[in-house]
């Protein structure tokens, strides 16, 4: 949705600055949300694609090693990688799932 700058890469949770800055994007409870929703964009859908399918590779990688017993050797935060997964999946509404609670990440 643009509320961040810069989507840092998926190696360690965000910041408590980070964190604040979203918080401080969002609509203030008990307000309208007209404004708010009218001047939200989406980012540009290539660049959610490419975001969504690495999220969901990242996911093979993992799956792959649990059930093979392999050590992961990469600097990727398992649990960063799958909400991105999962949250990209909802947006691009995968397997026509619009619900959230059903969003699919299988791999």
């Amino acid at each position: 949705m643009n509320l961040v700058d810069v989507l840092n890469p998926p190696t360690s949770e965000l910041t408590k600055e980070q964190i604040a800055d979203f918080q401080h994007k969002m609509p203030k409870l008990g307000r309208a949300l007209g404004s708010y929703l009218d001047d939200l964009i989406l980012r540009n859908k290539g660049e959610i694609f490419e975001e969504n399918v690495f999220n969901e590779l990242t996911t093979t990688y993992f799956r792959d090693l649990l059930f093979n017993g392999k050590v992961d050797r990469s600097d990727v935060d398992r649990y960063v990688s799958f909400e991105r997964h999962m949250a990209l999946n909802w947006v691009r509404r995968f397997s026509d799932v619009v619900d959230w609670d059903d969003t699919d990440t299988s791999t």
